[in-house]
């Protein structure tokens, strides 16, 4: 038994003196980084882990059928997720009501109908998502996206529930300065507590946000009940995928301009193929022409909450500018509690809020100035395919300016219109 005891504490010695050790060996740049990483590893989303599974899943699975088939198959699978979406509230409030002898139940009641409803769910997701993916290469191919009618790279997407993206940025700053992916189905409880954590320990500002897809391969889109947001996502995080292999994409994470650049891309091309495939395939379910007509307007429609947030971020950067962090941070927990009073629920108002939403410029009244100029490169660049190879080898944010002055004797192409969805990562 001593034998046992000293080998166990000779190995327990040996194991803390090689973190040691490995802790010594850290630059000093990537400390911040290593102790983060080390706090959160316990949430880590493991992407070996999923690339394996939905790599198997994929290649086990062949989609068939004719076309009035396959629209059946999807127009079922976006029912069952309004369904399951309902008997989930349903469920919600059974919970949080008085219980009384029926309540037990009706709550065994709705969970029965959500499994029966998930089961048909998971046998229908793998068929529906070839389907939608060979109806936005189809759309592809159209605009000229293809090289010998060949997507590449070829477009594949699953229904997931995302991973969670913790956002760190220093509080002086909006910026990214560091982000996580966090396992799907953590607790509202359990990501205040992460954040307080992280806040106090490192004296910066953090947040855990929901993501609508996520450009891994096959790209991962959230399993909304909206098929128009499923076909612009999907068409979104393709758009990524194609960016991976040209320098606009090879250069994502060297600046907070470039991600914009990259994200806006993928918003306003991703938008509009989305859209035409809708149109084409779904029509009774596209937006009536006269909303298209006003989203493709030459003075785009901006929201109250688009404005406020505008007013919200110019504000916040003067302060800290300014230097008054303190002040600032009070200024935006003022404005989120105006927000929730007109409605638009904002769990937390922070700099890693902004550091994050503020990448994906495409919605109008956004106050960086790369959104308005992609949404002018856009209409002056006339075909979607003009777009993109303007854009593609962009290396730097003066690329932008430099593709805009190739344009600038253009005239806009007459019927291009595209929406904006919630932001994509």
């Amino acid at each position: 038994m001593r034998s046992l005891l000293s080998r166990l504490l000779a190995l327990v010695i040996l194991l803390d003196t090689l973190l040691l050790l490995k802790a010594s060996a850290i630059p000093p740049g990537e400390i911040f980084d290593y102790q983060v990483e080390s706090l959160v590893s316990p949430y880590q989303f493991s992407f070996t882990l999923w690339e394996a599974k939905a790599l198997w899943r994929k290649l086990s699975t062949l989609a068939s059928g004719s076309p009035a088939d396959e629209k059946k198959l999807v127009k079922e699978y976006f029912d069952l997720l309004e369904e399951i979406s309902r008997k989930r509230e349903l469920l919600s409030e059974l919970y949080a009501s008085e219980r009384t002898r029926y309540s037990g139940l009706a709550i065994w009641w709705v969970e029965e109908e959500l499994k029966a409803l998930r089961q048909r769910q998971a046998a229908l997701s793998p068929v529906v998502e070839k389907i939608l993916a060979k109806q936005i290469s189809e759309i592809l191919r159209e605009e000229g996206l293809a090289t010998s009618s060949f997507i590449w790279p070829p477009l594949s997407i699953q229904f997931e529930s995302p991973p969670h993206y913790l956002v760190i940025a220093p509080r002086d700053a909006l910026v990214i300065r560091k982000g996580i992916f966090l396992k799907p189905g953590m607790a509202l409880k359990e990501q205040e507590a992460l954040e307080e954590e992280i806040d106090r320990l490192f004296n910066v500002s953090s947040l855990v946000v929901d993501v609508g897809g996520l450009s891994s391969y096959p790209a991962m889109i959230l399993d909304y009940p909206s098929l128009e947001f499923a076909l612009q996502a999907s068409a979104h995080e393709w758009m990524h995928h194609y960016l991976f292999f040209h320098p606009l994409g090879w250069h994502y994470d060297d600046s907070p301009e470039m991600r914009t650049i990259n994200e806006t891309v993928a918003s306003i091309a991703g938008d509009e193929i989305g859209l035409k495939a809708l149109r084409r395939f779904y029509p009774e379910l596209a937006p009536p022409p006269k909303e298209e007509e006003e989203k493709g307007a030459e003075e785009p429609v901006i929201s109250e909450f688009q404005l406020l947030m505008r007013e919200t971020r110019l504000k916040v950067e003067e302060l800290l500018k300014a230097g008054d962090i303190e002040g600032a941070e009070r200024y935006m927990e003022e404005r989120r509690k105006l927000l929730v009073s007109k409605g638009y629920y904002i769990r937390k108002l922070n700099q890693a809020y902004f550091a994050f939403f503020g990448s994906y410029a495409a919605e109008p009244g956004h106050p960086d100035p790369i959104g308005e100029k992609l949404r002018l490169l856009r209409k002056k660049a006339g075909s979607l395919k003009e777009f993109i190879q303007l854009v593609e080898g962009i290396s730097s944010p003066g690329g932008l300016d430099k593709a805009l002055e190739q344009v600038q004797h253009s005239q806009p192409s007459a019927g291009d219109c595209f929406r904006h969805s919630a932001p994509l990562q």
